[in-house]
């Protein structure tokens, strides 16, 4: 069985551990917070109708600010 992509590109000298290490943690808590943000929070948290997440940005930062009702 062929090495993990993130291991082999250690091994050829591709990328920087910290870079495999970085990508992997930014992958696996996009993957857990897409979904539970936009399936599984509607339900318990109750304030769907009141507030919503949107992106922003200007000349210099871009983010996310939470928009409604508090």
């Amino acid at each position: 069985m062929p090495p993990p992509t993130g291991t082999a590109r250690i091994i050829a000298d591709q990328h920087w551990a910290t870079d495999v290490s970085v990508g992997a943690l930014v992958g696996t808590s996009l993957g857990i917070a897409i979904p539970w943000g936009l399936h599984y929070a509607h339900a318990s948290a109750g304030l769907t109708d009141s507030v919503a997440v949107m992106p922003f940005g200007d000349r210099d930062r871009l983010g996310l600010a939470a928009y409604g009702k508090f």
